[in-house]
């Protein structure tokens, strides 16, 4: 049993997901930066390593969401109208 592909608004006959595994190491901010302004390497082509969010972080989001929800429920309708728009 092959278990269903997101394929967000296309019909699943129309994408077809080709995936290669590779191995790619860690790069630092720094580094990737350095690369990306040398034009040395694109930015989709590393990884840095991301930290899980601190409780104090998550603390400061949830509040910042709370303080601001009616202005991020505008905006998102805003955005879900402007998209709907161009269909």
């Amino acid at each position: 049993m092959s278990a269903a592909i997101f394929t967000g608004s296309y019909s699943a006959n129309d994408v077809h997901i080709l995936l290669k595994v590779i191995d790619v190491p860690d790069t630092s901010v720094q580094e990737k930066e350095r690369r990306i302004q040398q034009e040395q390497r694109h930015y989709s082509e590393m990884l840095s390593h991301e930290s899980l969010p601190s409780a104090q972080y998550m603390q400061l989001f949830h509040q910042a969401m709370l303080d601001n929800k009616m202005q991020m429920a505008r905006d998102c309708f805003c955005l879900a109208q402007k998209i709907s728009a161009r269909r």
